[in-house]
């Protein structure tokens, strides 16, 4: 009996050889009327702590470290918001964050959904927008977009933009010519 007591793993010890999985959720908030801005938020185990977090995306001019004298391009382009940080509503409506799907991800996965980036479209609230470069994001990672969200594209839509093109990603070092000083993580 002493022996056992000895070789017991404690109950919150990874098993060896075992990867960990990753929790994530889809959410979303109202914008305007009916349509709503998704965000991915992920809780990873310790000790991967630094994938936990808000994935979303947004028009660079809203992002720490932009500006709009150095973008060559005069249009802000679609990209990561500030990790760290949250979009909220402008209308000083609190967002009610409704859950669309939850996911388990594997580390690899997570770790692609959290890198930062950058797409070449220029931010059109009605065009390429938050909702195009997440899913663009989510089915690269091979995170798959619940058919729900995928059938409220268009303008009239739940999630307007979900159905348009961010365009390729840009490359961190092209992202000063954007406007954009520094990567964040």
């Amino acid at each position: 009996m002493l022996f056992l007591g000895w070789t017991r793993r404690p109950s919150n010890a990874p098993l060896a050889g075992v990867e960990p999985v990753v929790r994530a959720e889809l959410r979303s908030w109202v914008v305007a009327g009916r349509g709503r801005h998704l965000f991915l938020q992920i809780d990873a185990p310790s000790p991967h702590d630094a994938l936990d977090g808000r994935v979303e995306f947004t028009s660079l001019a809203l992002r720490r470290g932009y500006r709009a004298r150095d973008d060559s391009t005069g249009m802000p382009r679609v990209g990561r918001m500030t990790p760290g940080e949250v979009l909220r509503p402008v209308l000083g409506r609190a967002p009610d964050n409704r859950l669309e799907a939850v996911y388990t991800l594997s580390l690899g996965q997570a770790e692609c959904l959290t890198r930062d980036r950058v797409f070449s479209a220029p931010y059109v609230l009605l065009g390429a927008n938050s909702n195009a470069a997440l899913r663009r994001t989510m089915e690269s990672c091979g995170v798959g977009v619940p058919a729900r969200v995928l059938r409220g594209a268009g303008p009239l839509g739940e999630f307007p933009g979900i159905d348009q093109d961010p365009g390729p990603e840009v490359p961190s070092d092209q992202w000063p010519a954007l406007g954009l000083a520094a990567r964040a993580r």
